[in-house]
């Protein structure tokens, strides 16, 4: 299976999460089942998609959970599952179960984590408001 990864950049720094270690705690180990949510599909979908294969969306299953990670008591960020989200929103669902990941348990998940780094890139993201509010 390919190493799934998600990144984000700023001019001073990207913070990488090793999605594959997280979907194998998630689904093998049982780990955040406590962190089960079911997110509205409307209110996930109240940002611009960008990049989005709607091809391959549609060859998605939204009976899988996405898994969003939280970036601070104000935002999050969907991780994995955009293309199922944005079929989900395609198809009239209000719903969709997903992970949410806590900011506190996600260090063993970035790659070569740094707190500084992490704080830094997060702060200019936010300010160029590419996260969705809780």
């Amino acid at each position: 299976m390919e190493e799934q990864r998600f990144k984000l950049a700023s001019d001073n720094g990207e913070v990488t999460w090793d999605i594959s270690a997280l979907i194998k705690d998630i689904f093998y180990k049982k780990l955040f089942e406590t962190d089960k949510v079911i997110f509205s599909v409307p209110h996930l979908c109240n940002h611009t998609w960008f990049g989005i294969n709607e091809v391959h969306a549609e060859t998605t299953d939204t009976n899988n959970p996405i898994i969003v990670i939280e970036i601070n008591d104000k935002y999050i960020l969907i991780a994995d599952g955009n293309h199922r989200i944005f079929k989900a929103s395609k198809m009239g669902l209000k719903n969709i179960e997903g992970f949410l990941i806590p900011r506190a348990d996600q260090q063993k998940y970035i790659i070569d984590f740094d707190l500084h780094t992490y704080d830094t890139v997060m702060s200019e993201l936010i300010c160029e408001g590419i996260f969705i509010d809780k």
